[in-house]
């Protein structure tokens, strides 16, 4: 299974829509065509066998209409003074004679009235017995009258019996026997004869196999055992059908491996009628039907999966188009193009948004390449500042020790001043230190500044310790001061500036203020040096500009100054730097 699954990853895009489009159209058919076969077998299934169950309950009623109508007569006989005097006088009666001759004159009736009787007898003994139908000598009826009775099985209907076998006729000649006991009118449950009627055999025609279709079904008569009573396979008569389970209740239905079976119990009898029938023959018909549809349901497929085959091919060559461009790209070629006619409406929009990118990432490549220009530009500014205040810085420390031994303090304040000046500029080589360190550094350049201009400025710190360990691009403070000096201080001379440092946070942000009270500038100046400030001169060496660049580089473009203009009238410079990250939330 996995050794298919990094198959189909390892296909092209087109591959696998075909696969899973083969795939889906392959199942719908399965399933359609599935559904579509038990739903047929279903149906004829259902009509075939409610077209047995019809034949089965007709059958019985004509079977119980049938019986009925012979047990009707022999109870219309039984009554008969003449047959109840013939039975219980002897010969040699004066009445017996007479009471015969009547009785032959009734059995008679009955014979010419029912054409399905081969002969009609009233048995009274061995050797008495009256017979109308058929030769005697043809029927054996003297001979066989005594085994057939006992061969015969209780109908259900009073104490009606009834066989069916040739015993009679012989020659595989069967007719059916009814055995009705003819009892004394004035001895209640007293026996004096039996009245027996032969039918011909087709009097149960319809009992014999009927016609499904093109296809026969079986038809038999038997008792709650299953044991054949009538059918039209001889060779059965006598044997038991076997059941998986018994016949329960007066009709009903159940199926083996081969065969259906349908019973229906006949109203006046203990005797069934069972209809049976092969499973292949109630589906048979549906053969057509279903090579029909298969055949059908194949064509419509293999259609299917050739319009798939080419839509596929047709709407996945843009794609296709898309991918050797891709490749083509990731080669190193930034000048491909895709050709957006022809496309398709969504495929016209890839096509947009693949040229667009591309067009993007040529840009991207050319404000990286200027980008590290600029970090290469900055750095080497740094450097070449870094050269002359490593050898002032020691040269300077010197002068001041001169000037401390010959005793001129200001000398060597200013001195020592420079000298911290220049050793932080250079901060053993790191480009970003604590603002600690920078605070410093502006201190010293401050003590040069105020020698300078007769303490011209004067300085305030707001900054808590908590976040001198705040980290900042070294000489990012000097350059503002030294704007705040040159270009608001000294306009306004005979007055003494004001800067003051502070400190505040806003979410995630470090906002470090330069406040000055100086000259200041207007509305329009500060919007346009808020505009501008973020575009690169490298012709600049730690101006405003570098200074804001440096902070965009090293944290982002959201951090880097701000200018506004303050309520003394002068100016204060945003420093958005990002806030350090602190442990255990502290």
């Amino acid at each position: 299974m996995r050794k298919w699954i990094k198959q189909f990853q390892m296909m092209t895009l087109d591959r696998k829509i075909k696969l899973l489009l083969t795939m889906g159209i392959i199942i719908s058919a399965s399933i359609v065509l599935t559904i579509s076969t038990i739903s047929s077998i279903s149906s004829i299934t259902t009509k075939s066998k409610s077209m047995v169950k019809t034949n089965v309950e007709t059958v019985s009623k004509s079977l119980d209409s049938i019986i009925r109508n012979y047990y009707n007569i022999t109870l219309s006989l039984i009554p008969d003074e003449d047959i109840q005097l013939y039975l219980k006088k002897n010969t040699g009666d004066r009445k017996y004679d007479a009471a015969r001759e009547s009785s032959m004159n009734s059995l008679s009736k009955v014979m010419f009235q029912q054409e399905d009787i081969n002969f009609i007898a009233l048995h009274k003994s061995e050797k008495e017995y009256i017979y109308r139908g058929q030769g005697i000598t043809k029927s054996k009826f003297v001979q066989m009258y005594a085994s057939d009775l006992d061969n015969s099985i209780p109908w259900g209907r009073g104490h009606l019996r009834i066989s069916y076998d040739d015993a009679y006729f012989g020659e595989s000649n069967y007719t059916i026997s009814l055995y009705q006991p003819v009892y004394d009118m004035y001895k209640l449950g007293t026996s004096i004869g039996y009245l027996c009627i032969n039918l011909n055999e087709d009097a149960f025609g319809f009992l014999n196999n009927q016609v499904l279709g093109d296809s026969k079904f079986d038809m038999y008569l038997t008792d709650k055992s299953g044991n054949v009573i009538f059918c039209e396979n001889k060779e059965l008569l006598g044997t038991s059908l076997e059941f998986k389970r018994p016949i329960i209740g007066s009709s009903g239905s159940f199926s083996d491996a081969r065969k259906l079976h349908l019973y229906q119990k006949i109203d006046s009898s203990d005797l069934y009628v069972m209809g049976t029938i092969d499973n292949f023959t109630m589906v048979k018909d549906s053969f057509i039907t279903m090579l029909l549809l298969i055949v059908t349901v194949m064509v419509i497929v293999g259609i299917a999966l050739i319009m798939v085959s080419k839509v596929v091919k047709m709407y996945y060559e843009p794609m296709e188009n898309l991918v050797v461009k891709m490749d083509q790209v990731s080669r190193g070629n930034l000048d491909i193009r895709m050709d957006e006619i022809h496309s398709g409406a969504d495929f016209a929009t890839i096509s947009r948004g693949f040229n667009h990118m591309m067009e993007e990432i040529n840009q991207l490549m050319e404000q990286v390449k200027l980008e590290q220009h600029q970090i290469e530009q900055i750095k080497f500014n740094a450097l070449q500042s870094q050269i002359k205040p490593h050898f002032l810085y020691n040269t300077l420390d010197c002068i001041h020790w001169q000037a401390a031994t010959e005793g001129n303090k200001e000398i060597s304040v200013l001195v020592k001043a420079l000298a911290n000046y220049y050793r932080a500029c250079l901060s053993k080589g790191k480009d970003v230190i604590t603002l600690g360190e920078e605070l410093e550094h502006i201190k010293s350049y401050l003590i040069i500044q105020n020698i300078r201009y007769e303490n011209i400025l004067e300085s305030k710190f707001c900054i808590g310790e908590e976040y001198l360990n705040v980290k900042i691009p070294k000489m990012t403070l000097q350059p503002l001061i030294e704007n705040a000096i040159y270009h608001g201080m000294k306009i306004k001379s005979g007055k003494k500036g004001i800067v003051v440092l502070n400190v505040a946070e806003d979410h995630d942000m470090i906002i470090l203020s330069v406040i000055d009270n100086g000259h200041g500038m207007s509305e329009a100046e500060i919007n346009e040096m808020n505009r501008s400030i973020s575009e690169y001169d490298e012709n600049f060496g730690y101006g405003i500009r570098n200074v804001n660049k440096r902070l965009e580089l090293l944290f982002g473009e959201q951090y880097g100054l701000h200018y506004v203009i303050n309520s003394e009238g002068g100016i204060t410079v945003n420093i958005r730097l990002p806030k350090p990250y602190q442990k255990n939330g502290k």
